[in-house]
């Protein structure tokens, strides 16, 4: 606790429950109790440990405190560095940042498709059709063009392999969904080269966190958190990214975000001649991103 700082309290806990659902952890229940200075043996070893080694408990307190109160300022790493981390010596909620590119881009490694607005999940149905989602829960979603992109990130010291879901992928392509859905299913590769020379030779930021197999079987998997474009601003993140990543979409109200729609409905209509829905300005529900 960070009121505690200047001086670690020895305190005795009961009747705590224990919990596995996300790692091992305990929680408080209805009959916890809170033993501020207890007696006993125990107690008494771990005073006299606190007086013998302040110096480690500030140390990890302090470790705790930046990871969950990180600094504004982005902690970047090595590729190499990243890899050489061990288990025992992060916590699950620790995130860095990588500068890399992409090694080596391949059209072959782009998955374009139909799915929910929301939720990402894929569809059968045409792109613009409002459908109840039974994944995201939701009865007033809608299909549109979803991607996904398979790439090697490389700074110099060693690669790593992540995958970049919708919204990320659009940043790194500097193109809309609708825009990469067609260049994946027309096999455009004199469009996609020019992406190529791009995200293989510009730098670009890549947020990494670690997935839940840290906690369950003290596995450390470093997974893709948010890209973020050099020299473009970071975006707060938007309920229901499907990366887990901030989106374009942040702070636009429902009729834009349907005008943004109906845009990749427009570009949808250019390239195979298809009429698009109609939607209409003043939408009567508003309809989110998935948690």
């Amino acid at each position: 606790m960070s009121n505690w700082a200047e001086k670690f309290n020895v305190v005795g806990f009961t009747a705590l429950k224990a919990l596995t659902a996300r790692g091992f952890t305990l929680t408080t229940t209805m009959s916890t109790r809170i033993i501020h200075e207890p007696e006993g043996d125990r107690a008494d070893i771990l005073r006299e440990w606190v007086k013998l080694y302040p110096q480690v408990l500030q140390d990890g307190q302090a470790r705790v405190l930046n990871i969950r109160y990180p600094s504004p300022e982005k902690t970047i790493v090595s590729i190499a560095d990243l890899r050489s981390k061990k288990a025992k010596h992060v916590l699950q909620e620790e995130t860095v940042w990588i500068k890399a590119t992409v090694q080596e881009p391949d059209l072959d490694r782009v998955n374009a498709y139909v799915g929910c607005y929301g939720c990402s999940k894929r569809t059968n149905l045409r792109v613009g059709t409002p459908f109840p989602c039974s994944i995201c829960k939701k009865g007033d979603s809608i299909s549109a063009h979803r991607v996904t992109f398979k790439f090697d990130a490389t700074d110099g010291t060693g690669t790593m392999a992540f995958t970049a879901f919708n919204d990320d992928t659009e940043r790194l392509f500097r193109k809309s969904a609708t825009e990469i859905y067609n260049i994946k299913n027309t096999e455009n590769l004199t469009a996609f080269e020019q992406i190529s020379n791009i995200i293989s030779t510009k730098p670009f930021f890549i947020k990494v966190g670690l997935t839940n197999k840290l906690s369950r079987n003290a596995v450390l998997i470093w997974t893709l958190k948010e890209i973020e474009i050099q020299n473009e601003p970071i975006q707060p993140p938007v309920e229901g990214s499907s990366s887990g990543s901030s989106t374009q979409q942040q702070g636009l109200t429902p009729t834009e975000k349907l005008k943004r729609l109906q845009h990749e409905l427009d570009l949808e209509t250019k390239a195979h001649g298809k009429q698009p829905l109609v939607i209409e300005s003043e939408p009567t529900a508003d309809f989110e991103s998935r948690p």
